[in-house]
């Protein structure tokens, strides 16, 4: 049974808890892939934009199974934050990024921020960043 709450719509599945999304233009001749969030994952993300009175950005790593992405939990990476933009304070980032666990670096494939007060399309800037990661993506991911 799906359900809407706050201005996110989706489904939790009595077989997994997993809150699903269904992802839109998908090419008709392949399956559509779905994003599901483990409970602990989407209670993070709507916390942060919950708490958050400026953007917030996020990384969340991922378990592919099949053709369905689990986003098993969020981690919040150093940034410098504006009612409307999220940038990372490279420096720290990067430092941020070698103190992670080799386990949870090799299984980050996720990247969200809010839109604190505004539409959640994507903007020109998440549009480009959108094609910018998809260009960095190998086969084998």
């Amino acid at each position: 049974m799906c359900t809407s709450g706050n201005s996110f719509s989706g489904c939790e599945s009595k077989q997994n808890r997993y809150h699903k999304i269904t992802l839109l233009k998908i090419p008709t001749d392949i399956e559509t892939p779905t994003i599901s969030f483990t409970p602990l994952a989407f209670a993070k993300m709507m916390m942060l934009v919950e708490v958050n009175d400026k953007e917030v950005g996020w990384h969340g790593t991922v378990e592919r199974q099949n053709n369905n992405f689990v986003i098993t939990d969020i981690f919040v990476y150093p940034q410098v934050v504006t009612r409307t933009t999220v940038e990372p304070s490279q420096e720290e980032y990067n430092e941020w990024q070698t103190e992670l666990p080799d386990d949870i670096h090799n299984s980050l494939r996720f990247h969200g921020h809010s839109h604190v007060n505004m539409g959640t399309s994507a903007s020109s800037v998440d549009a480009k960043f959108q094609k910018d990661i998809v260009k960095m993506i190998d086969n084998t991911d």
